[in-house]
């Protein structure tokens, strides 16, 4: 749209490209993952880490989400076992 409009003028066309690509960059990497990862309970950098393209945009929040919830029950339940406290049997 922007070269249809402002064709002779790079300097509009550029300016409109940048734009584009900086509010893409901060939609992407910023605002996207900070939005869904405060509705499943994730960092926003695991759902970085997670997002790779729309197909693991759509399957990349819940089993991020699943991992983290395995892990998080796994490391509760190493804390509370005998062999991370000493009080059990060697």
């Amino acid at each position: 749209m922007a070269v249809a409009q402002f064709y002779p003028d790079w300097t509009h066309i550029l300016i409109i490209v940048g734009v584009v690509l900086v509010g893409r960059f901060l939609e992407g990497n910023l605002l996207s993952p900070k939005l869904v990862g405060g509705s499943i309970g994730l960092h926003p950098v695991w759902l970085i880490f997670a997002f790779f393209g729309f197909v693991g945009l759509l399957l990349a929040g819940p089993l991020a989400a699943g991992i983290g919830v395995l892990t998080r029950f796994a490391v509760a339940r190493y804390r509370s076992s005998p062999f991370y406290t000493g009080n059990g049997p060697i």
